[in-house]
């Protein structure tokens, strides 16, 4: 918020708070009020209700909402403060004054969202004919459904697939060539086909793309490492998706010049070969922010008769969703905008998420601006509400029927997080009669988490991960699992793998793509791969014992080839307990920099492999560590768990807009999930406020300092 901003009105809203009940500390330009409720009262306006005839009794801060006139307005609502039924009770209170159905627009982050809108609306009684009516979509559906009219049907696809793949490789070796022609070569960093690069480079792609960042840049830009630098953007990157895009669009052509890096291509074709999650809504900012557009004044895409506008989960907004926002309000009949969110739930920056876009490029954009606050949590209590009031440095009143349990528990290892898990399992099942319990295991680090769904493997638990990838899928741990069961003679226990991602993984580590053979064989059966990709790799070896200097298998880098090798060899009389030594030792990070290239991603695979091979400590044999994964690679298959329930993990952004009876967050540890910056602040802000009823949280060592908001460590309670 922007308190002094001349183009703002804050709403002001009459609170009875008592000094008694509440401690008041300034913390910058906001009133942060600690204690029972915060001391806050907020009177109820029956008046408003039988007005309106309204299913539900507003409060104070919702009646001046749907009181207001204003044409633009921000809502700024707390976590669990009952942002969704506030936009509901706005669109009853719209119908309710005769706007017609078709007329309102509301607009969401995700599909769940959208759902729950709807949901909301019927829960207050609002008639079948009206919700269908009612304009309610995720900004990818609203532009894919408007592209489609200026383009003709695009394909849609949900995850990559083999097209998408094929064509980021592709566009690898576009933009590979590009900097060589323009002898920029040394500043290309990405070595090899770059297989295992396609998921990060997606990534990165829906980054810049949220964001706008080329078209921000004007079409004078010109791409070179050094114009890359000065744009705060990976010459790589950039290189890499102008000609991504271009293969998205249907050209096949090298021959442009270096500073056309504009989608053109809208020009001459008619939509792209196919659309990504996210690509709808940045294909539309494309379309409406061209020099010479496929439309005209008359057809705009977005002129859809619309008089209320609502947005719900602002914060989330992009440069891409906010040229959406902006072009809707310019080109239609709108009386009201409403935009709600809590600025404090940006963890989308991956996508280009940016909190301005509720703040001041709101207020820049659209002029004179009414500001709306919801203090009060409806979901959890004055346990939570408080601490996160601190945590966040604002105000947090809460429902007084409502009771959340804290729990913050010190443990010794992971064993014990996972009896703790299993425990709360348990209890849930119990309570619950038998039914899917509503608990919920948020993870900050899910690609470091192995240990964690090993050692739930242990206690009988198949876990299902919601917004990361299952460690057993991960190419560093499917290159590990191959190595030790080539290496004990155990092979037969990948019968049930993936063996498309396991000849990836293989390949792109040891540097084996180098040769066309591994390039273009597809192995559909263990026989199959076992003799063709490991039967080339163990006559290399062989040779490479006998000091054969040709190679059956060309390596490109000779010390991959070594390294293999050494490994193989030192396995031979290896305990299991020993092998996260050996991995430690192996050398193997400069084959993980070969198949990752960015140093993050080269840190994280590590000790994923690390932890995956100090889970083999809990065996007596390799054979039976390799067994364990066996089976968990049937069970995957059959899709069978602990007392046929499924235990769910959950990224952090994955859970955003989620809430469970119980959250379990583990390893809330300094070091690990702690810090200054805004987004990791926000990401436990998230995380924690997911809780309805109870809230547990765990650390190893030293907690982290976002703990310090729920007490003093003394008071907290230690296992092991």
């Amino acid at each position: 918020m922007n308190p002094g901003s001349t183009n703002i009105r804050q709403v002001p809203v009459n609170f009875q708070a008592s000094n008694n009940e509440a401690t008041q500390r300034r913390a910058g330009k906001h009133l942060v009020l600690v204690g029972a409720r915060a001391g806050i009262t907020i009177p109820a306006q029956p008046q408003l209700t039988a007005r309106m005839n309204l299913p539900i009794v507003p409060n104070a801060q919702q009646a001046a909402i749907l009181a207001g006139r204003d044409q633009h307005n921000l809502i700024y609502g707390n976590a669990g403060s009952a942002k969704t039924t506030t936009l509901a009770l706005k669109v009853m209170a719209e119908l309710k004054r005769g706007t017609l159905p078709s007329a309102i627009q509301v607009l969401t982050y995700s599909r769940a969202a959208a759902k729950a809108f709807q949901e909301r609306l019927s829960w207050m009684g609002t008639s079948k004919e009206a919700i269908r009516q009612v304009r309610v979509h995720t900004f990818n559906e609203l532009c894919q459904e408007q592209l489609a009219e200026l383009e003709g049907k695009t394909q849609y696809l949900d995850k990559p697939n083999r097209e998408v793949h094929s064509t980021v490789l592709l566009a690898i070796a576009q933009a590979r060539r590009h900097a060589e022609a323009r002898g920029h070569l040394d500043d290309f960093t990405i070595p090899g086909d770059g297989s295992l690069l396609v998921p990060s480079l997606l990534r990165t792609f829906r980054r810049l793309k949220g964001s706008l960042a080329v078209q921000v840049l004007g079409n004078e830009f010109v791409l070179t490492p050094r114009s890359a630098d000065e744009a705060e953007a990976g010459y790589t990157e950039l290189a890499v998706l102008r000609a991504y895009e271009r293969l998205r669009a249907g050209e096949s052509s090298e021959s442009t010049s270096e500073g056309d890096f504009e989608r053109e291509e809208y020009r001459d074709s008619i939509g792209p070969q196919f659309r990504l999650e996210d690509d709808p809504f940045y294909d539309m900012a494309c379309v409406l922010t061209a020099d010479d557009p496929i439309y005209t004044a008359g057809d705009h895409p977005l002129k859809l008769g619309i008089a209320l506008l609502l947005v719900d989960e602002g914060h989330d907004m992009n440069r891409a969703m906010f040229t959406v926002v902006q072009q809707l309000t310019e080109h239609n009949p709108i009386s009201q905008v409403f935009v709600v969110g809590d600025i404090d739930q940006v963890v989308h920056s991956d996508g280009g998420a940016d909190k301005t876009f509720m703040q001041e490029t709101f207020v820049r954009t659209f002029g004179h601006t009414s500001e709306y606050l919801l203090e009060t949590c409806w979901r959890f209590g004055d346990s939570l509400a408080g601490p996160l009031g601190l945590h966040a440095h604002k105000p947090y009143s809460t429902d007084p029927d409502r009771d959340t349990r804290i729990e913050i528990l010190e443990v010794a290892d992971v064993k014990l997080v996972a009896a703790l898990i299993d425990g709360a399992f348990q209890s849930s099942l119990e309570e619950s009669g038998g039914k899917m319990p509503s608990l919920a295991v948020v993870l900050r680090h899910p690609g470091s988490a192995v240990q964690l769904e090993n050692a739930l493997a242990l206690r009988g638990y198949s876990t299902e991960p919601y917004g990361f990838e299952p460690f057993a899928l991960r190419p560093e741990i499917l290159f590990l699992r191959v190595l030790v069961a080539w290496a004990t003679n155990n092979i037969g226990t990948l019968a049930q793998a993936n063996l498309s991602l396991i000849q990836r993984s293989m390949a792109e580590f040891t540097g084996c793509m180098n040769d066309n053979r591994f390039k273009k064989v597809s192995y559909t059966n263990l026989g199959v791969f076992h003799t063709n990709f490991l039967g080339e790799v163990e006559r290399f070896v062989a040779q490479a014992d006998k000091g054969d200097s040709a190679p059956i298998v060309n390596f490109s880098d000779g010390d991959a080839g070594e390294i293999v090798r050494r490994f193989l060899a030192q396995m031979r009389d290896l305990e299991p307990r020993e092998l996260a030594r050996l991995v430690l030792d192996s050398g193997f990070v400069s084959m993980a920099k070969r198949a990752f290239v960015f140093d993050e991603q080269v840190d994280e695979a590590m000790a994923s492999m690390l932890d995956f091979a100090r889970s083999a400590a809990e065996f007596e044999t390799f054979s039976a560590w390799l067994d364990q994964m066996a089976n968990r690679d049937a069970d995957a298959q059959r899709g069978r768990a602990k007392g046929g329930q499924i235990l769910r993990l959950y990224s952090i952004t994955a859970a955003k807009g989620l809430e469970f009876d119980h959250v379990v967050i583990p390893d809330v540890s300094a070091g690990s999930f702690d810090g200054d910056q805004q987004e990791e602040r926000n990401l436990f802000y998230v995380a924690t406020s997911r809780a309805r009823k109870k809230l547990t949280m765990t650390f190893t060592g030293r907690p982290s300092s976002f703990l310090s908001s729920f007490g003093r460590p003394e008071d907290w309670s230690a296992l092991g």
